[in-house]
């Protein structure tokens, strides 16, 4: 269900999303990698790096060499403010909340940063959220906040021998905040490059991200644009939306990862 002041749609899918344990998930990548014969260094913090060279610290500073350093260091990465780049966020604030839900509805409502969201756990626990440029945590007695990036998608994800990824380089949904669909295309395309720690290859991971990650995240940016706004403008542009059939559409061929299906014929007609 998804709501814009008064006005509300509903899309009927099979599939739609998951919800996801993300911690569950890094133990077992980290295992998965330590099985295959790689080192997690686990409890350092990294604080500069070079051309071949990276700095951590857990009490005493050391340096690891590096042939390619990967910037996946979040959404408020050092590595990509040693190279200048441009950083911006919107801060979220979620936390679970007991009540009746519905466990197969999930509830969004616009607002003018972002949304708010209900994400049933069961039909008696839920996780409420927002996302705003201000204090999303407002109201809440114990949330969790966090940040993600928040600019417009870049071209260049490779400097030398340094490339960005993740939340560093800000592959991000601007139009929902989900990420994992960028981590998993984007790490099957590096990987290919990276396990032979040649940095020249890097230019090709960088032009194959180009041709099938960048468009994707360009995307979710135009409907941003396009979408949010003054509030009456927004509740103006749904009503439109529901009126042109665009629910209905959503539930014959959306797809929330790759918005692409939505031409600008489209957004001119349905918003």
């Amino acid at each position: 269900v998804i709501r814009v002041g008064d006005t509300e749609f509903e899309v009927k899918r099979r599939g739609v999303a998951w919800v996801l344990d993300r911690e569950r998930m890094e133990r077992e990548m980290t295992e998965k990698v330590e099985e295959m014969g790689g080192k997690v260094l686990k409890g350092y913090s990294a604080f500069d790096f070079s051309d071949r060279s990276v700095f951590v610290r857990r009490g005493s500073a050391r340096i690891l060499p590096a042939k390619i350093v990967v910037g996946a260091d979040g959404t408020h990465s050092f590595v990509r403010k040693k190279l200048g780049l441009e950083t911006r966020v919107l801060h979220l604030a979620q936390e679970e909340r007991e009540g009746e839900y519905d466990p197969h509805t999930v509830e969004v409502r616009l607002t003018r940063d972002f949304f708010e969201w209900v994400i049933p756990l069961n039909e008696e626990r839920a996780r409420v959220g927002r996302g705003s440029f201000g204090n999303p945590a407002k109201g809440m007695e114990k949330p969790c906040v966090k940040d993600m990036p928040f600019y417009p998608p870049q071209k260049k994800v490779v400097y030398g021998n340094v490339v960005l990824a993740g939340n560093a380089a800000g592959h991000v949904k601007v139009t929902t905040g989900g990420g994992l669909f960028f981590i998993a295309e984007t790490a099957r395309l590096f990987g290919r490059k990276v396990v032979y720690e040649d940095p020249e290859l890097l230019k090709d991971y960088e032009k194959e991200y180009q041709r099938k990650v960048y468009p994707v995240l360009k995307a979710h940016w135009r409907i941003r644009k396009l979408l949010w706004g003054k509030p009456e403008k927004m509740e103006a542009r749904i009503k439109k939306f529901v009126r042109k059939g665009g629910p209905e559409m959503l539930e014959e061929k959306g797809d929330f990862d790759d918005p692409r299906f939505l031409s600008w014929l489209d957004m001119i007609r349905f918003l």
